[in-house]
Order: structure tokens, then C-alpha cells, then sequence
């Protein structure tokens, strides 16, 4: 495994994951095992597990600081081994076996058993805990129908609390 660091000169994750996804467009999505965003001096940086040795791409920084934070077990996962496979209403048992996902849990709440339904609303993002990659949900409505789980962080988030 090969792992680098790259500065984005982003202050937004919107940003940051469409500079993330061009560049794993330049270097191969299977050259790429697990990208990472990483809050760093108020931008969001990137760490990339590579297959193997990958050119730094041009245009940009490295970031030593990004890379730190993916050793020492951080970040927040854009890819992933098994991302692709991840779609509609699965169980914590499929979901933690078709990809590079550990762990499930709910907020505010006990740990879902392996047939708990979780809906990926087509946007999963889990962060790197301890360097599990951990996936945090929430109770919610499922597409279709019935209650069961839904990931934490949404692709549309909105503001809470009148914005600020």
C-alpha cells in the first residue's frame, strides 16, 4: 500500500470531493483503494491508499498533515473497497460484508444487530475510527417504507439551527 497526502486549496467538502473524484479519474479507480477528506488549517485535504507508487499529480501541494491523519486512524472515506456495491436498503450484515466497512453504529444508541436494515440513500461516508472505517446512522424512514436506519451525514445537508 502506497499512501499520500494532497492539499486542495478547498475550504468546502463539496469542493474538496469533486477534486477528489477528478483526480481519481486521472490516476484509475482501481489504483485507489480508500481517498479520505481531512479537515486541515481550515481546508479539507486528501489522503489517498494507492495500489501502488502514483505520481503526484499536477497542480497539486502534498500534504504531510493529511497523511499523518490517515496514519494515525482519521478521515472521513469519499472510496472505498466495496462502495460501488452499496446501494438501496441493505442489512448492517451485507452492507459490513461487500465492502470496507467494520462497523455500524447509531447515534445515541446501542450498536445495530446484523439484521437492522440500513438505507444508503445512494450517499455513504464513513469516517476512519481508530482506522475502522465506521459508518454512523440514525433512525429514519426507508425509501419504499418502514423505519430502519439511514446514514448520519446526507449528500444535501442543510444548515440547522436558522443557519448558524
Amino acid at each position: 500500500m502506497n499512501l499520500i497526502g494532497l492539499s486542495t486549496g478547498r475550504r468546502d467538502l463539496p469542493g474538496a470531493e469533486h477534486v477528489l473524484h477528478e483526480l481519481v479519474a486521472l490516476l484509475g479507480r482501481p489504483a485507489v483503494r480508500l481517498a479520505c477528506t481531512h479537515f486541515v488549517g481550515g481546508f479539507v485535504d486528501l489522503s489517498l491508499e494507492t495500489a501502488g507508487p502514483v505520481p503526484l499529480p499536477r497542480g497539486f501541494s502534498p500534504s504531510g498533515a493529511a497523511v499523518e491523519a490517515h496514519r494515525l486512524g482519521g478521515g472521513r472515506a469519499v472510496l472505498f473497497d466495496g462502495a460501488e456495491e452499496l446501494t438501496g436498503v441493505l442489512t448492517v450484515e451485507a452492507l459490513v460484508g461487500r465492502s470496507a466497512i467494520e462497523r455500524v453504529t447509531v447515534l445515541a444508541g446501542a450498536d445495530p444487530g446484523p439484521g437492522a436494515r440500513v438505507d444508503t440513500l445512494g450517499y455513504l461516508r464513513p469516517a476512519r475510527v481508530g482506522g475502522a472505517l465506521t459508518l454512523a446512522t440514525t433512525p429514519g424512514l426507508l425509501t419504499g417504507g418502514g423505519h430502519g436506519l439511514v446514514p448520519f451525514e446526507l449528500a444535501d445537508q442543510g444548515t440547522c439551527c436558522g443557519g448558524h
